[in-house]
């Protein structure tokens, strides 16, 4: 899972980025300091799953199509941010 922020210049600054995703570790995320990101900026989040028999985590044996959902079994990646203007 990786979450970054296209900037109004066109630089991309990584937000967070998760290697080795563990369902165990589902959490809430904080930064130490606030980011601060100017107007204009995208956030965008992008999330792959191994799905594969060779993943151990696999609750399914066979592998089977999995679609989002709110089940432990479904695919429930989302990203949800705190935001807070910025007042000039």
């Amino acid at each position: 899972m990786s979450v970054s922020a296209k900037l109004p210049d066109g630089t991309t600054k990584s937000l967070l980025h998760i290697a080795n995703w563990d369902f165990n570790w589902q959490d809430e995320y904080e930064f130490v300091r606030p980011i601060v990101l100017p107007r204009g900026t995208t956030v965008s989040m992008r999330s792959r799953t191994d799905n594969s028999a060779g993943n151990p985590h696999n609750p399914h044996s066979p592998p089977v199509r999995v679609r989002w959902g709110a089940a432990a079994t479904d695919e429930m990646s989302e990203l949800l941010l705190q935001l807070l203007a910025r007042h000039r």
